[in-house]
Order: C-alpha cells, then sequence, then structure tokens
C-alpha cells in the first residue's frame, strides 16, 4: 500500500493445493512463486510477493491491461487474423518469457495462449507460472478416456476445472488445456522445458495457421493423435514459410531428445532477422568467398572470415547478429565441400552419412547461435548477468566454434576411414550446454599471468583441437602426431593445466591405438597436472578413462582404484553445481561394468551397465549412440552369461539406435546385426541367427575392403551357424574363407586365426576328417595357450583336438586323448554358464569312452564362483 502499486491479487483456492497433501503443496507453491519473485523479464508478468491469509495462499503480481494472445491474433469483430509476421513476433516475445524462466530453473507446464497477455503497449507477458506448478500433480498423472473426469488447468483462473469445464467447439472437438500438453505429460512421465517447447509450438501452430497441430473429437482420439504425432496439414492458402514450419515441427517431435535443446534455440530457428541478414550477406559476399578461399587455402579462409564476421558482429548494437559468424564455419560453401568429399569416397553409405551429418552440424550451428544470442541478451537486454560472465560464456562459445571449424575441416577432405566415424565425430562434438553452466565459468583455472604466454597457450590448444577432431575422425596416427608436436611448446612454457590437457588428449588417442601400456603413461600424468593445478574436469576425465585402460592392461585392483579418484572428484564437480556430471557419472560406470566383466564378477558387471544405462539416457536421450553402446555392453554381457534371450532385447535395442543414427548401410549396423545373429544362434533359433549375420555380411561386403577381419569374423559366424544347421559343406567354405581373410589381415599368428581353425576343426571332425582336423586345431591351442583367453575358448580347442586325437590314435593316444578331455571340462567349467553346452558335450564324450569326469570340477557348476578372467568377446570385432 505505501507503494501505491496497482497490483492483481490471485487467491489459490484449496482444491488446487488437494492434489498432494495440503502442507507440502503450499510449501512447494510458496517457493516457486518467491523464485518467480526474483524473475525480472519484460515478457514475463513479475510477481510481486506471495504469502498466506487465514491460510489461503495469495499471490500479488502485475495489474495488466490486455486482452490474452489468441484474442490479439484476430483484428476485431470481424475475426481476421493478423499477417503471420505479426503473430511470429508476438510468440517470439512470449517465448523469450519462457525461456528466461527456464534460465532461472523455472518450468510452466500449462503454456497456452489464454496464459499470454498482450498489453496495450503490444508487449507480450506470459503469467500463471506458480499456478501452473500448482496444478503439476494433475497434468501428471495418465488422462483417462473419460471427459468428464479429468482435472486441468483452465483460463487464468487460480482454480483447477474438469475436462467438463473445458471449452467444446459446435463440432464436439476438445479445446481446453490438454490440446496443449506434450506427450510425456499425456503418459504421465516428469515434465521439463523441453514439454513448455511442445505446448508452446502447438500454440504457435494455432496462431499461426488458426488450427491446432492435433485434433479428435473425444479426449481418447485427441490422446491418440499426440501420442502418434499425427498433425495436421497446413491450409492450402497459407503463406507461412516452409521454414517456420519446419521449427514447429520440429519442437512438436513425440521424443524429447528430438526437439530443440532450449527455447533459445527454436527461437533462433524462428527469428527472421537473422535469416534475412545473412541471405544479404550471402549474396552480395558468395562469389568473392569462393575467390578468397581459393587464394588463401580452405582453412585459413574459414578463421580468417569467422574472425572478420565476430569483429562486425561487436559492432552491432542488438544482439540479433551476433550468433551469425557461425555461417564462416557452417555456410552454403562449407556445408557443399563437406558433403562432395563424403560422397566423393564413393562408399555404399556415404549419401547416408552426408545427410546426418548435416543435421547434427545444423543443430550445433542454431544452438551455437541461439546461445550466443540469449548470452547477449542476458547482458545487454535483461541486466541479469554481469560483464564477466557474458566475456566467459563468449569465449566459452568461441572455443566451441574452433572445434566445430576443426572437425570441418576434416571432413572436407574425408576418405573410407573419416566417413566411417563421421557421424559418430559429428556426435561428439563439445556439449555447448557447459558455455551456460555458471558455476564451471567462474571456477575455470586461471591463464598465465604473462600475456606472451597467454598466446602460446592459445596457439597449443588450437592444435590440440585440431588433433582431437582428427583423432574422433578415426585418423588416429595424425592425430598423435599432432599432440606430440604441440607437447614440445607445452613442456617448455611448463604451464601445468595445459600439460594436463595435452597429456588427457595423447592418452585418449593410444586408448583408440589399444596401445594400453602407453595411454596408461600419459592418463597418470596428465591426473597429476590436473591435480596440481585444480582442474576438476581433466582430473576426472583421466582418472575415468584410466578405469578403462587399466582394466585392459589386465590390472583390475589398479582400475577400481581409479574409479574411487574419479567418483571423488565427479562428486566435487557436482557440488559446484556443473551440468555434465550426469554423463560422466554414466561414463565411469560403464568402464568399472568393463573392469567386473572381465574378471567375471557379472552380477556386479550388469548392475553397473544398466545405472550406466539409465544415466547415459537421462544425460543425452535414449536415441543417442553411448546409449546403444551400453546396450551392446549388456547384451555381450548375457550371452556371456548363458541369457541370450534377454541379449536379443538389448542387440536390438542398439541396432534400432545404431540404425536411425547411423543409416541402414553403416559398418556398425553389420556389427549390431552380427550381435544379433550370435545370439539367436546361442538360442539355437537357426533361421533368425542365418537372416541377421547374412544381412551383416552383406552390410561389410559393400563396404570394407576384401580383407576387413570384420568379414572374416562374420564368415566365421556364418560358419559356425551353418556347423549346428548339419550343412557341413557349405560351412567348411564358409570356414576357410573366414580364415584365409584374417589371416591376410592379421597375420598367421594372429590370436583371432583361432577363431575360424577352431570352428573348421569341429566341422571337419564332423564330416569325418580327423587328420585335416587336428592340422587346423593344433595351432589354435597353442594361440590360445597363453594369458588374456578365456577358458572358455580354450577349453572348447582342447575338446576338439581331444576328440580328433582319439579318432587317430591307438590305445596310448586315446589315454591322452581322455586326459586332454578332462583337462578340456575343467577349462570350460571355469568358463561359466556361457561354456554349458560345451561343458556338456565334453562329459557326455568322456562318459562314452569311459573317462572319469572332475567330480570337483562338476560341482563347480555353472561357474558362479569363478575367478579367471572374462576375456571379451573377440569375435565380434577383431578390428577393435
Amino acid at each position: 500500500p505505501e507503494l501505491d502499486r496497482k497490483v492483481a491479487v490471485k487467491l489459490v483456492r484449496p482444491s488446487v493445493l488437494a492434489s498432494e497433501k495440503e502442507s507440502s503443496a503450499r510449501e512447494r507453491l510458496m517457493r516457486e512463486a518467491q523464485t518467480m519473485a526474483q524473475l525480472s523479464h519484460p515478457n514475463v508478468v513479475a510477481v510481486h510477493d506471495v504469502g498466506e491469509v487465514d491460510g489461503q495462499v495469495f499471490l500479488a503480481m502485475d495489474y495488466i491491461e490486455g486482452e490474452t494472445l489468441l484474442r490479439w491474433c484476430r483484428r476485431g469483430p470481424s475475426l481476421q487474423w493478423r499477417p503471420w509476421p505479426e503473430i511470429l513476433e508476438m510468440f517470439i516475445q512470449a517465448g523469450r518469457g519462457l525461456a528466461a524462466a527456464h534460465r532461472s530453473g523455472i518450468v510452466h507446464r500449462d503454456f497456452k495462449p489464454e496464459n499470454v497477455l498482450v498489453d496495450a503497449d503490444g508487449r507480450a507477458r506470459v503469467l500463471d507460472f506458480g499456478l501452473a506448478a500448482s496444478r503439476r500433480r494433475p497434468l501428471e498423472g495418465p488422462l483417462v478416456d473419460s471427459l468428464s473426469s479429468t482435472s486441468s488447468g483452465a483460463g487464468s483462473s487460480s482454480s483447477t476445472h474438469s475436462l467438463r469445464d473445458s471449452r467444446i467447439t459446435p463440432e464436439g472437438m476438445l479445446t481446453g488445456t490438454p490440446a496443449y500438453m506434450s506427450p510425456e505429460q499425456h503418459l504421465g512421465h516428469e515434465t521439463d522445458a523441453q514439454s513448455d517447447q511442445f505446448s508452446f509450438c502447438v500454440a504457435l501452430h494455432e496462431g499461426l495457421y488458426r488450427v491446432r497441430p492435433f485434433l479428435g473429437r473425444t479426449l481418447k482420439e485427441f490422446r491418440a493423435a499426440v501420442l502418434r504425432n499425427k498433425i495436421v496439414d497446413p491450409p492450402s492458402e497459407t503463406k507461412v514459410p516452409t521454414w517456420v514450419r519446419r521449427a514447429i515441427l520440429r519442437g512438436l517431435s513425440i521424443h524429447v531428445e528430438d526437439r530443440f535443446p532450449s527455447m533459445d534455440a527454436l527461437l533462433a530457428a524462428l527469428d527472421p532477422a537473422p535469416r534475412r541478414a545473412r541471405r544479404r550477406r550471402w549474396v552480395a559476399a558468395g562469389v568473392g568467398a569462393v575467390i578468397v578461399a581459393g587464394a588463401l587455402g580452405y582453412r585459413e579462409y574459414l578463421v580468417r572470415d569467422y574472425q572478420r564476421q565476430l569483429a562486425a558482429a561487436a559492432e552491432v548494437d542488438h544482439c540479433a547478429d551476433v550468433g551469425e559468424p557461425i555461417e564462416a564455419i557452417w555456410g552454403p560453401q562449407p556445408r557443399a565441400q563437406v558433403r562432395a568429399a563424403l560422397i566423393g569416397t564413393k562408399l555404399a553409405y556415404a549419401g547416408d552419412v552426408a545427410k546426418r551429418v548435416e543435421q547434427r552440424f545444423d543443430e550445433f550451428a542454431g544452438e551455437w547461435s541461439a546461445m550466443r544470442i540469449e548470452a547477449c541478451r542476458a547482458t545487454r537486454v535483461d541486466g541479469t548477468q554481469s560483464e564477466e560472465l557474458l566475456d566467459l560464456r563468449m569465449a566459452c562459445l568461441d572455443r566451441r566454434a574452433t572445434s566445430f571449424a576443426a572437425l570441418v575441416e576434416v571432413l572436407s577432405a574425408a576418405d573410407g576411414t573419416v566417413v566411417e566415424n563421421a557421424i559418430q565425430a559429428a556426435s561428439n562434438l563439445p556439449r555447448l550446454g557447459t558455455c551456460a553452466d555458471t558455476s564451471g565459468l567462474l571456477a575455470r583455472v586461471a591463464p598465465p599471468e604473462d600475456e606472451a604466454d597467454v598466446r602460446e597457450v592459445e596457439a597449443v590448444r588450437r592444435e590440440l583441437t585440431e588433433a582431437s577432431a582428427r583423432n574422433d575422425a578415426g585418423r588416429h596416427g595424425e592425430a598423435l602426431e599432432r599432440t606430440d608436436a604441440a607437447l614440445v611448446p607445452a613442456r617448455r612454457l611448463d604451464y601445468r593445466p595445459l600439460l594436463g590437457e595435452s597429456m588427457l588428449l595423447r592418452g585418449e588417442i593410444l586408448d583408440s591405438l589399444g596401445e594400453y601400456e602407453r595411454a596408461a603413461d600419459s592418463l597418470r600424468e596428465a591426473y597429476w597436472h590436473a591435480l596440481a593445478s585444480r582442474d576438476d574436469r581433466v582430473s576426472s576425465r583421466a582418472a575415468s578413462l584410466l578405469v578403462h585402460v587399466e582394466g585392459e592392461r589386465g590390472v583390475p585392483e589398479q582400475a577400481l582404484r581409479w574409479s574411487r579418484h574419479a567418483e571423488a572428484i565427479i562428486d566435487r564437480l557436482a557440488a559446484d553445481g556443473a551440468t555434465i556430471v550426469g554423463e560422466w557419472r554414466a561414463g565411469l560406470a560403464n568402464h568399472v561394468a568393463g573392469v567386473y566383466a572381465r574378471t567375471g564378477k557379472y552380477d556386479e558387471a550388469l548392475d553397473g551397465y544398466l545405472h550406466a544405462l539409465d544415466g547415459m539416457i537421462a544425460a543425452r536421450g535414449r536415441r543417442d549412440l553411448p546409449v546403444a553402446g551400453i546396450y551392446n555392453n549388456i547384451g555381450n554381457l548375457l550371452v556371456r552369461r548363458g541369457q541370450s534371450a534377454r541379449a536379443i532385447e538389448h542387440f536390438h535395442a542398439a541396432l534400432e539406435i545404431y540404425e536411425a543414427a547411423l543409416g541402414a548401410q553403416h559398418p556398425l549396423v553389420a556389427v549390431a546385426l552380427s550381435n544379433l545373429g550370435d545370439a539367436y544362434r546361442a538360442e539355437r533359433a537357426l533361421a533368425e541367427a542365418k537372416e541377421y549375420t547374412r544381412r551383416a555380411a552383406t552390410i561389410f561386403e559393400a563396404t570394407l575392403s576384401p580383407d576387413h577381419p570384420n568379414l572374416g569374423t562374420v564368415y566365421n559366424n556364418l560358419c559356425e551357424i551353418e556347423y549346428m544347421a548339419g550343412e557341413l559343406e557349405s560351412a567348411e567354405a564358409r570356414c576357410r574363407q573366414a580364415l584365409a581373410i584374417i589371416e591376410r589381415a592379421l597375420g598367421e599368428t594372429s590370436i583371432y586365426t583361432a577363431y575360424p581353425r577352431t570352428a573348421l576343426g569341429e566341422v571337419l571332425l564332423a564330416r569325418g576328417q580327423p587328420a585335416e582336423a587336428r592340422d587346423a586345431l593344433q595351432p589354435a591351442l597353442a594361440l590360445r595357450g597363453g594369458e588374456g583367453v578365456s577358458p572358455e575358448e580354450r577349453g572348447r580347442t582342447r575338446l576338439a583336438l581331444a576328440r580328433a586325437q582319439w579318432e587317430l590314435g591307438g590305445r596310448a593316444e586315446q589315454r591322452a586323448a581322455l586326459e586332454m578331455a578332462q583337462e578340456a571340462y575343467r577349462e570350460l567349467v571355469q568358463g561359466g554358464v556361457g561354456a554349458r553346452e560345451h561343458r556338456e558335450q565334453a562329459a557326455t564324450w568322456l562318459e562314452e569312452r569311459g573317462g572319469a569326469v572332475d567330480a570337483a570340477a562338476a560341482a563347480g557348476g555353472d561357474g558362479a564362483h569363478a575367478t579367471a578372467p572374462a576375456a571379451e568377446d573377440a569375435r565380434r570385432s577383431p578390428a577393435g
């Protein structure tokens, strides 16, 4: 009263709070309203006070004289609608209000045109955030099919209403709040800012096209349309451009991870101002750019034009153009060069790769521009962010742009290796969300004091960025050379944060090359440098990767010790508010599970993989490539445990992700198909096993060289399927073909030749050729006699050789064959449940020939307590 301010007061009726315990509901409403009171944004109705009078919650907010957004879209009594550009601009204003709330951690959960007021000055203002939160629980429950029994908020009233109170058109179409709800709200799942994005796009569709995207005469029909993503076609007479519709359709994606990463990214895609500016600039500069690129060289052109546009953007008074410099890196010419290079390799799947890389690069460029605009507006327009934080965010985004440019350059000179790794490399682009992580940015490691040293450090970091792009693209040798060259000035500078970054990258590259001893040395040095300089992000990544590398080296105790280091540092990062920790926790859990799997602790391994799967899905979405990798790990583990039926489910999940992300002809899809074939073979579903394995072979034949070891692996798998089906002649030919390929690719003494040699020996025994079988099996057993080979594999080869020697020898040789079979049986018991079939075969063979089965070994059952190492199933991919 003392301020003489005219406010609107909303009283929250008790029925609003009845969906949960009244005291907790009231506390939550008060808490969220207090958060809203701290938010000041020109497109949000300000909350001035929240409190209680006689047990009733009230909110005091700005009094706005105006009309709802949908009423504003109509010009007057004739209900003539405004032109689409005016409507779009007003929705963008409302979207900025939503985006500002999201940045403060507030989700609306009930965005609709009735919750947006347009004031007398033509400014959109979003309201009812606090009340949306109070209605959260009724909205989160699954909607029932009866129109009269489902609760939802309506209009700007502070009470909730049943759908009986929602508006119904004369034709019977449902038009209440559920019409704006996201699929996850209809399903009763947790809602977040992405749900607001969906609701915003429903409302925008209605504003631009005068019809909502989803229709249904009943709630059941309407809900089905939403969950099936059955979107109506736009009116034939519409003047709304296709680029606007594309943005709306993406925001309406049924899967959260397919929508825009933030409201800011959606608004950047909808904003016509940068689009007009880009069109003018590229028309004017297109011919000159080609000449400049030819004269300077492609990389120099990218860097100089990027810097030129950054400088130009800095001179503009407003923020609309600050996202445009990314066009220098991913504009028409770079796009054309990348596409031409990828398709120019003539690989069968290159077109699919080019399409998916372009899509990922478009998303990255759009999100980068949106974040740069948002960072600028937060300081220059909204006044909610300091100059220091603006500089830090811009510097972070500039580093991300440098990484992007490096990868574009590599892909612009693509070969077969780059094509195979291009989509994964694009997916591995640095996460832009960390550039909005205030706590992480403020906790940065201080640069050197000397300006000359600062410039040298930045130069080394640019070289490391180039090396990292090559490593991601599969050019590991080039990456290592560049990293080692960058280490020379890094060691001279003796700036420990830089040494930590350099040695971390070196360790990652050596891990990719399978040089685990050298990788471990580099990662340990990276860890100590980072720890000394308090760089928790580098030290945690080094410790986490050391878990994997030490596990590969066969020192599980050290691996698990490093996991405790990594976990402690990640906990500290989480306490400081770092946003990336969810993904890092999932990666660490995946590495730890791999260590347990190698040491035969299958229960612990499965728990770890499932924990990693949940964490990675939460961090990166259900359809991301790292998620597929964890599904594969779980499948492989279940096969070893003798649970092939469960493994099939996980291999199918991995295959679905790989096909969606990589295209149907990518070599990684073939690996997933081969894994499925293996699992079906273990279930003796031979028709399915042959189908999936042949599909894998077809892809490998079209995409790999004739001597690629993966092709040999899939032929060996076909050999084993045909052997089990009694197709012995075909099986023998397949085994010999597999052996020849792997010998040419990896050498006659490679451990991987033991797989086709063993399979060939078994086929020859079945064909009554024990001498030829012995010749195949003896070198296979010699190869499997060393360390790192699973008892199951060694026992299988030893049993087949014993059978061959029994068929060929006299009494003394047969006695030796029995002893060899008994040793094989003991090894197969150590192999656990995955060796059950061969163990039972060994027991039967011994009993039929009067040989004793080791009672102590037999008591071991399925080897639940076996302690022998369980090596990775190398049949899946000898090429690594």
